[in-house]
């Protein structure tokens, strides 16, 4: 079995074993995706932001994060965003409960 083979087979497999409602044609990550009229994506990447230690050492972005922004989307065309009111709670010896997240 070809690997292009075997990577169709196991797709299949997987989609056979969730729920009807669930069940999709076979998926190919760099095929384009539609959602309405609205929006076209050129694949189907999707990555989450993950800038939780990139403001060391003050919570403050940063050049880092800009840096962070700046490189991921040439790999996926949506980043899922974290939510923007992000809070940071002390504990009783002063430290964060998200250490080095940014506090927006």
């Amino acid at each position: 079995m070809k690997a292009q083979d075997y990577r169709t087979f196991n797709l299949r497999f997987q989609v056979a074993k969730c729920p009807p409602w669930m069940q999709y044609h076979q998926l190919n990550l760099i095929e384009p995706i539609s959602f309405g009229s609205w929006l076209t994506l050129h694949n189907r990447v999707f990555i989450s932001a993950l800038t939780r230690n990139c403001s060391v050492p003050t919570n403050v972005p940063n050049d880092l994060n800009v840096e962070y922004s700046r490189q991921h989307p040439r790999s996926a065309k949506l980043i899922v965003s974290e939510e923007a009111a992000l809070t940071l709670r002390m504990d009783s010896l002063g430290r964060t409960t998200r250490p080095h997240a940014p506090g927006i």
